[in-house]
């Protein structure tokens, strides 16, 4: 999903000021005071959002834009941490699409946990999703084995992505 335009830098400043990863009005915001840290989660998604001039925005994209500005509707930001409740400014980063699906978590249909590792056979396959295809890193005789392979290559792809 493409994000929306962000407002500005400036506009960000004057209504909010940045503590810890969180954003608190400078001023009244509808019902909310002067000193309320602004947010609140949406259903069940662990993402917070903020209405800023009645659109609704992911908090860290709008963290992101506090700080930096420039933000454009394509760039990503990855959570380093992949905790997306912890939006300190050095948790946050500009990634791209790869880069940041490489940071997720395990996905929910593994069931042996460990990412980037499937049974084929008696032996366990090692790959690894870049820009969208998969590299092979080899079979091996165990499941831990198979996980040292994919940390080994995703560790240096994150290495070579921000050194």
């Amino acid at each position: 999903m493409k994000a929306k335009k962000l407002p500005s830098k400036d506009r960000l400043h004057q209504l909010f000021n940045y503590q810890d990863g969180q954003l608190i009005y400078k001023v009244k915001q509808g019902n909310r005071k002067k000193g309320d840290i602004a947010g609140c989660k949406f259903y069940d998604k662990d993402y917070v959002r903020i209405n800023v001039d009645g659109i609704s925005y992911t908090k860290h994209r709008l963290v992101y834009q506090y700080h930096h500005g420039n933000l454009t509707e394509e760039d990503i930001i990855d959570h380093i941490d992949r905790d997306p409740g912890n939006n300190t400014i050095e948790n946050l980063r500009i990634v791209s699409k790869s880069i940041n699906n490489l940071n997720s978590g395990l996905p929910k249909h593994n069931t042996h946990g460990y990412k980037g590792v499937s049974k084929n056979g008696n032996r366990f396959m090692a790959r690894i999703m870049i820009n969208g295809n998969f590299e092979y890193l080899g079979a091996y005789d165990t499941l831990e084995e198979a996980h040292q392979a994919y940390m080994k290559r995703h560790n240096e792809i994150l290495k070579l992505s921000h050194p």
